[in-house]
């Protein structure tokens, strides 16, 4: 699939602004791609890269809704023909200074 869902859930009661990196590996030959994460539609992170390695895309600053917050992994450009997944290890969320 050219698509995969990551929740993220705020506990907390109000906003929280921060940006997330995100481990990631196409399952795929060695051609180039861009993984793109989309927040409501909105692309908030690219990434270039190719298949098989492991690379970090890192987005840009993210207003986290109280509750469940779901962002799309989509691989923007390349052939996706021989595209077998999206491999994703987790995120680490990074807290806006004030």
């Amino acid at each position: 699939t050219s698509q995969a869902a990551i929740m993220v859930r705020n506990i907390s009661d109000a906003d929280l602004a921060g940006a997330l990196k995100i481990p990631l590996a196409l399952a795929a030959p060695a051609m180039p791609y861009q993984v793109d994460v989309l927040l409501q539609e909105q692309v908030v992170g690219s990434l270039p890269m190719s298949g098989g390695g492991m690379q970090t895309l890192q987005t840009g600053p993210i207003a986290f809704k109280p509750g469940a917050n779901e962002l799309r992994l989509r691989v923007g450009r390349g052939d996706t023909s021989q595209l077998k997944g999206i491999v994703c290890l987790g995120a680490e969320f990074l807290k806006a200074q004030p």
